[in-house]
């Protein structure tokens, strides 16, 4: 009977010992890891902000910095994803690293049997139509002082029939070898916003306005009377900064043949380089002042990176954006108001919250009319350049808080060197940035109050005389 309970007690003990063993090594496959690192790019070794890092399979990530860097905790077994447009994705197992630095290269697309179709792309063989492009040096030549004139002649079959002299709206109907449908005969006319040192129209630039609404990364707000920020305005920005703007110095892709002398090191140049006597001495190749189609470059000192892939060379092909009619952002963020208006501000929170956690940004605990503000301002960030705003603006009735005069960015750089490229040599610049906020020129805007209706069709005030107009139309 004590050895049956000897044997017994040792059987128990021999469960009891690989239990603790199992359960320790399920802890140690399973424990918790910080990971660090810093992302680069392959060709020049340059930290590329707003890569997404993801743990897959799962929704836990994150995004790099202003400087490439990262911070992710994950389980030991866990696979990191590294993912960028126009590049190539990586996958990394965490395993014991701590540390992870990942070098992305590019993703290169063979475009030799593509041709360009407006906003999207067709193959050689399977293309019925013609394709005519225009450059724009070509339309610089033309002494015709309206844009749709300076076309015609230039485009095969293309007809302008204009309704007005007046300039900037001549009311033109532009035809490509006259009507050819009972549907709708107007042809698509597409107008970029890549920076001009990409021999690109940069017109669809934001505005200071929007590019300081972006908080810091620790979510208070950027001021440009705070000297730490005006003196480095676009360090320790919030995530969607950097994956929505292009600013002064931000890393871009690769120039063209002919602006590689100029910018070898492919960074945005929104600035000026001025002697100490205050005399220019060198405009930035992005600038209305700069060698390369300076009459296309922007005026507020940034352009748009959001929806821009950067593996698409601009200057000969259109990318193809697909319209986002809705996305799941959205339906939270309308979640959210809706639930501020019914004063269940703990539920708003916790959906607004997400939104922001996604984005790596700390949580909103404001109440009442503070956390109202909150979530109109967070929604107009989370949602730049996705058709939100003006309706954002009728439907809250803030027309003259949001239309206004506004503002745009000055970049120098002063040196009492003979300064003959943006640059120094070995890619430095001439001193340190300064910058200053500005009012920009002929963009006084003003709100109207009869944009928060719509003009009733005039068919339809024809069909019924008991109808009254909307005010103002």
């Amino acid at each position: 009977m004590k050895k049956n309970l000897l044997s017994s007690g040792r059987g128990i003990r021999g469960t009891l010992l690989l239990l603790f063993l199992f359960l320790s090594s399920f802890a140690i496959l399973n424990a918790q890891v910080t990971v660090t690192g810093t992302v680069t790019g392959v060709e020049d070794d340059t930290p590329i902000p707003g890569v997404n890092i993801v743990e897959k399979g799962t929704s836990n990530g994150t995004i790099t910095n202003a400087d490439g860097t990262y911070s992710i905790t994950v389980p030991s077994d866990a696979v990191l994803m590294f993912s960028f447009v126009g590049m190539v994705t990586q996958e990394v197992t965490v395993g014991v690293q701590t540390i992870i630095d990942i070098a992305l290269s590019s993703s290169t697309t063979d475009l030799e049997e593509i041709v360009v179709i407006g906003y999207g792309t067709a193959s050689k063989a399977t293309l019925t139509g013609a394709v005519a492009s225009v450059r724009g040096d070509e339309l610089k030549q033309s002494p015709s002082t309206n844009f749709s004139n300076t076309l015609v002649g230039r485009v095969p079959g293309l007809f302008a029939y204009n309704r007005s002299g007046e300039p900037g709206y001549d009311g033109a109907t532009l035809r490509i070898r006259g009507a050819n449908t009972l549907g709708d005969n107007n042809p698509l006319v597409v107008v970029d916003g890549i920076p001009n040192g990409y021999h690109n129209w940069g017109n669809n630039v934001p505005l200071g306005e929007l590019v300081d609404d972006y908080e810091m990364k620790d979510g208070t707000s950027f001021d440009w009377s705070n000297p730490a920020h005006q003196a480095s305005p676009y360090t320790n920005r919030e995530a969607r900064f950097y994956a929505t703007i292009l600013y002064e110095g931000a890393q871009w892709r690769v120039r063209p043949s002919d602006v590689q002398a100029i910018d070898p090191w492919n960074r945005i140049q929104v600035g000026y380089v001025y002697d100490l006597a205050g005399e220019l001495v060198v405009p930035g190749v992005d600038t209305r002042s700069g060698p390369i189609e300076d009459w296309n470059g922007g005026k507020s000192g940034y352009y748009v990176r959001k929806f821009v892939d950067p593996a698409i060379d601009p200057q000969y092909v259109k990318q193809d954006v697909p319209f986002r009619h809705f996305r799941y952002a959205e339906v939270l963020l309308n979640y959210a108001e809706a639930c501020i208006e019914l004063s269940e501000d703990v539920e708003a929170l916790t959906y607004l919250n997400r939104i922001r956690k996604r984005a790596g940004q700390p949580d909103i605990v404001a109440t009442g009319d503070a956390l109202r503000q909150a979530y109109r301002h967070e929604r107009r960030m989370e949602m730049a350049y996705e058709d939100q705003r003006f309706w954002d603006v009728r439907r809250w009735v803030i027309g003259p808080d949001a239309y206004h005069q506004t503002h745009a960015v000055d970049v120098r750089y002063e040196t009492d060197q003979p300064a003959t490229n943006y640059r120094q040599a070995d890619g430095t610049t001439w001193g340190p940035p300064i910058f200053a906020e500005k009012e920009l020129g002929g963009d006084a805007r003003a709100w109207l109050d009869k944009a928060y209706f719509f003009p009733i069709m005039r068919d339809e005030m024809n069909k019924n005389s008991q109808l009254i107009q909307n005010p103002g139309y």
